[in-house]
């Protein structure tokens, strides 16, 4: 596992928690329903949109930055 996909599974996993905690399961609450999710599902989605847009480097940095700032933390 590579830097950037550590602290994108940690990143899928802190709003695996959120959900979690604010839905009392791992659903995203949308308009006309529930989508079910897991860190399996989010990871690839979250990873994916950036993989092509900016190096391995900057990914590694952006997660590990969220992860750790104080405005979202909670997440």
């Amino acid at each position: 596992m590579t830097t950037h996909e550590f602290f994108c599974w940690r990143v899928a996993e802190a709003y695996m928690y959120y959900l979690m905690a604010t839905n009392r399961r791992p659903v995203y609450r949308y308009d006309t329903s529930d989508i079910e999710v897991s860190r399996h599902f989010l990871m690839p989605l979250l990873d994916g949109y950036l993989g092509g847009r900016k190096p391995t480097e900057w990914r590694a940095r952006f997660y590990h930055e969220f992860r750790t700032n104080k405005k979202t933390r909670y997440f």
